[in-house]
């Protein structure tokens, strides 16, 4: 009777057994702290869309300098060193220097200036923008419609006129001192060489091959040209430019006048002051 009955009280012990334990293991798991879902990760912050690496703009490029004007592609062309062409249209004034004492005043499409000549210009300049405060380059002006006059012969019936076109070649420097959103103002200084050229030509003479001369006779004056200039600039699109340009220069010419065989002359000596007043249109290249 002893013995049947020791193995039913030890399974009975073992089930007993098993159930403490499985108890205390609950309560220890109960009391550790909750860990995260195996479910849950963490986004990198660099991988979102809507995030910016500090020093990047959103699309990736570098941040733009403060005060810069927004363009949401880094840095404007106004803040990293680009070039610029520029063209420019306006009027030419040699306020002292006349064609001849009887055509004063010059001929532009708004009438005469001064006692002096005047005519229109056109010019191109390329200048490098190295920093946002300093340009330099070159720059070439002429004068496409000169001035004219009727030069009587004496003792003969025949028809000359006179005309004298000017062309400039020389290097500039632009200083911008006031650099606004869209506007800046800028000085400088230019040095070259200009080249004045007095046309005669006879419209009424004896026709003649032209194996044997032309009925015209140019005499060319050059000397060297220094000044100073000025100008605002206005800045409409994110490459495009307008603006006015105001040029005070004086030509060195030679003390001498050049001739020709025929006794033509030059009309233009000495130092020679020059006044320039032209708009411009200009287009920035990235480079």
């Amino acid at each position: 009777m002893a013995l049947t009955s020791m193995p039913a009280r030890a399974v009975a012990f073992a089930c007993t057994l098993h159930g403490v334990l499985v108890v205390a293991s609950s309560e220890a798991r109960a009391d550790e702290p909750t860990s995260s879902s195996p479910n849950t990760t963490t986004a990198p912050a660099s991988t979102t869309p809507g995030s910016v690496t500090p020093g990047e703009s959103a699309s990736g490029a570098p941040a733009e300098p403060a005060g810069a004007i927004s363009t949401g592609l880094g840095p404007t062309l106004l803040e990293r060193p680009h070039t610029v062409a520029i063209v420019e249209a306006g009027i030419l004034v040699l306020p002292t220097a006349p064609i001849s004492p009887s055509q004063q005043g010059g001929s532009t499409p708004f009438g005469g200036f001064g006692k002096g000549d005047a005519t229109i210009e056109v010019g191109l300049h390329i200048l490098y923008r190295a920093t946002p405060e300093w340009a330099a380059g070159a720059g070439i002006l002429f004068g496409p419609q000169p001035t004219s006059e009727s030069v009587p012969v004496a003792g003969t019936n025949l028809n000359r006129t006179h005309s004298r076109s000017y062309f400039t070649i020389g290097a500039e420097v632009r200083y911008f001192p006031i650099r606004l959103r869209w506007v800046e103002a800028w000085v400088g200084f230019t040095a070259g060489v200009a080249v004045v050229a007095d046309r005669y030509a006879t419209l009424n003479g004896i026709p003649q091959p032209t194996l044997l001369g032309t009925p015209e006779s140019t005499v060319r004056t050059e000397g060297g040209a220094v000044g100073a200039q000025l100008g605002i600039d206005y800045m409409f699109a994110d490459r495009w430019v307008a603006g006015f340009a105001a040029r005070s220069e004086r030509w060195l010419l030679p003390s001498v006048a050049a001739s020709s065989s025929l006794g033509d002359q030059a009309t233009l000596t000495g130092i020679v002051e020059v006044l320039q007043f032209a708009l411009n249109i200009g287009y920035r290249l990235p480079f």
